[in-house]
């Protein structure tokens, strides 16, 4: 079934401002903007003339960009949505560029993936500030300045659209570009988060995301009848596909929180809110889920009513779920017993690269602390020795959601697999009892090699968590001359005081040794205010060693 078209009237995207668009209106503006990236992208820019040139074709080719990168503003809310849709109709490949990312940053992925045109996405402007258009030209500049000259502007989406448009594509329109695009053509380029290395380009396809789609509308039993709150970056695997892509592809409604930073007291007011239609669907990644449960504490001091009615929100979503980084098991309790939950959020695990591989059942048993078992045409196994099954060992993943190649780097790619065709993950994971499966953490930083043990930091984190003056936690190995790696814990302490509870470095050391196997306790406990985190919630444990070791935190 063709969503767009068959449910041209349903709303599919609800705005950071309220602004409800319906499949049908949001697919005419992804037409029309097929049409002006096609236009901008043929015409030649003559030398200082910015933008303006000449037209190499008039009207363009369908195919002219075919194949072509094309740079989108991942900026949340329904613009951005015309301009994915926008680029997969014209058969060009999509490569969301990050919000807050330095120039720098920003740079590096719009050289490495090579993109031809830049859509920019404005911010969430007043009608002054759009129409004045200085945001269009700060942005301008700064694409120009990294080599790229065609750029266009996306119109605001709102519903004061022309149905002509929408019925001139009804005959023949696919939102997501497959009339034209063959399940082996390259879709979306998403550049990893850099927490294990430099950023590097992802390539999916076409096949690769729809097999992404498809295993996770059955597996969590998307519907048309679904709304969600989305808050995860739009740059990211989890905010992209996980969430937008397979609200689209189900036909439900996705509401843009739009703020460029999580505001969990937002999140708990959009949640409660009875004058709207009611949220069913809402991910986030355990930061997000720590920030909610204080937030959570701050309002049952306020005001008890609206900590109930909070926690009554919570408990009526459909489904909860929480990825991206590994949710230390305090928090996952922390969770149902203060929304009063009989299950726990549903974790998952999935990687830019693979897609989502693993996930704890909508219904049934959701173990916490492990990510379920593979979802359907995943295979996955643990890089072992023969008799080891069971683990540890690295987590190797194969299946149709898996991505193609890594852009521009064949020899990683060809690295990153074994000869029978799985990814390797470099995760070290372990295969529990029923087939369910732990994440100890990433094989090169998580786990710490020492004594002759190993030890995964994920688990030391979140027995460290259960303290109570910890309120976050980050552990790594840093060589020692005994033991080959010690253990480090990077701690922030929460702000109340808890009576009977104050702590320093030396104390911390202490209860570690008394409440968990004296060889898994850090030796060291280094107390900053708080711990930096990329925009979904990960911890760069190798950059946050080396400010360690050089002294800068």
């Amino acid at each position: 079934m063709d969503v767009a078209t068959d449910r041209a009237d349903d709303v599919a995207v609800v705005s950071p401002r309220g602004t409800r668009v319906t499949y049908g209106t949001l697919l005419a503006h992804a037409d029309a903007l097929a049409d002006s990236m096609r236009a901008t992208f043929a015409r030649i820019p003559d030398e200082g003339d910015g933008d303006d040139g000449v037209m190499t074709h008039e009207p363009p080719p369908e195919d002219v960009l075919k194949g072509e990168r094309v740079a989108i503003s991942a900026v949340p809310g329904p613009e951005y949505a015309a301009a994915m849709q926008a680029t997969w109709m014209c058969g060009a490949i999509a490569v969301p560029i990050a919000r807050g990312h330095t120039k720098a940053e920003m740079a590096h992925v719009l050289r490495d993936s090579g993109a031809a045109l830049f859509a920019h996405v404005p911010e969430h402007l007043t009608d002054e500030e759009h129409a004045d258009g200085r945001d269009a030209m700060d942005a301008f500049e700064f694409v120009e300045s990294v080599g790229i000259q065609r750029m266009v502007t996306v119109p605001r989406v709102d519903e004061r659209t022309s149905m002509d448009g929408i019925m001139r594509r009804k005959k023949t329109a696919n939102p997501m570009g497959r009339e034209r695009n063959a399940s082996t053509d390259g879709a979306l380029i998403i550049y990893t988060s850099g927490t294990t290395g430099a950023p590097k380009g992802v390539l999916h396809t076409h096949g690769s995301l729809a097999a992404q789609c498809t295993a996770l509308m059955n597996a969590w039993e998307w519907s048309p009848n679904d709304r969600m709150y989305h808050v995860l970056p739009l740059h990211h695997i989890h905010g992209i596909v996980n969430g937008w892509m397979c609200a689209a592809a189900a036909g439900a409604t996705v509401e843009f929180a739009g703020d460029a930073s999580f505001a969990p007291r937002a999140a708990w007011s959009r949640l409660r809110d009875v004058d709207l239609p009611p949220v069913t669907i809402f991910m986030g990644v355990p930061t997000m889920y720590v920030m909610m449960l204080r937030a959570f504490e701050g309002a049952k001091r306020r005001n008890r009513g609206e900590a109930a009615a909070s926690a009554a929100a919570a408990r009526s979503l459909r489904l909860t779920v929480s990825g991206s980084a590994a949710c230390p098991e305090p928090v996952a309790r922390a969770w149902m017993e203060t929304t009063g939950s009989d299950v726990v959020f549903l974790e998952r695990y999935g990687m830019t690269e693979i897609g989502m591989a693993l996930s704890n059942p909508l219904h049934g048993e959701r173990r916490a602390g492990t990510v379920g078992t593979p979802l359907p045409g995943v295979e996955v196994r643990l890089d072992v020795n023969p008799g080891e099954e069971e683990g540890p060992g690295e987590l190797l993943v194969r299946g149709p959601t898996v991505f193609k190649e890594y852009w521009n780097a064949p020899s990683v790619t060809s690295s990153s697999f074994t000869l029978d065709g799985f990814f390797r993950t470099g995760d070290t994971a372990v295969r529990e009892e029923g087939g369910y499966w732990r994440i100890l953490g990433r094989t090169s930083v998580d786990i710490i090699k020492t004594g002759g043990f190993k030890v995964s930091a994920l688990e030391t984190e979140a027995v460290l968590l259960t303290h109570p003056r910890i309120a976050e936690c980050a552990v790594f190995g840093v060589s020692d001359d005994a033991y080959g790696e010690v253990s480090v814990a990077v701690t922030a302490l929460k702000e109340e005081d808890v009576e009977g509870t104050a702590v320093d470095a030396s104390e911390l050391a202490r209860w570690a040794r008394m409440n968990m196997a004296e060889y898994k306790a850090p030796r060291t406990f280094h107390l900053i205010d708080e711990i930096p985190r990329n925009a979904m919630g990960k911890v760069n444990k190798k950059e946050l060693r080396r400010l360690y070791l050089d002294g800068s935190l």
